[in-house]
């Protein structure tokens, strides 16, 4: 390195913590987060169950018993849900259906894909070798 360079770096080095610093903007404000999401969180859990109360609203959206009562009075002027049979349950004006048909399909095509996965890859004559080997294992080890 030239000697020249070096020594204007040091120079630089020294004299840059003395410099003044340029002022920015004041730090801004924290934003305010819109709480939209817990409210529409509850109106569709309402929509979604058979049945809905402030301590089920509290517990599944995770908001305090207060803000509970508060969204089941909002959802009541706003007809997403209605009162129940007993006093302080709720059910959905419009709930969301799911057909029964489509879930047993669904059960069904998983427990397919479960049986295709555990024999797709088996050859038959290893599995018989296995049966057979497993057969004569057990037997000697049951007493007569």
């Amino acid at each position: 390195m030239k000697r020249r360079n070096f020594i204007s770096l040091i120079g630089a080095a020294v004299t840059a913590p003395l410099l003044p610093r340029p002022v920015f903007a004041a730090p801004l404000a924290p934003a305010v987060v819109p709480r939209a999401y817990p409210y529409g969180l509850a109106v569709f859990h309402a929509r979604t169950k058979s049945t809905v109360t402030a301590a089920h609203l509290a517990k599944h959206v995770q908001v305090s018993p207060a803000k509970a009562e508060q969204m089941i009075a909002r959802m009541l002027r706003e007809n997403h849900i209605v009162a129940g049979a007993t006093s302080g349950t709720y059910s959905a004006a419009d709930p969301y259906r799911q057909n029964p048909a489509v879930k047993a399909r669904a059960r069904s095509n998983a427990q397919d894909r479960k049986v295709a996965r555990t024999t797709a890859n088996a050859d038959p004559s290893m599995l018989v070798y296995l049966r057979d080997m497993a057969n004569a294992y057990f037997a000697a080890k049951v007493p007569v």
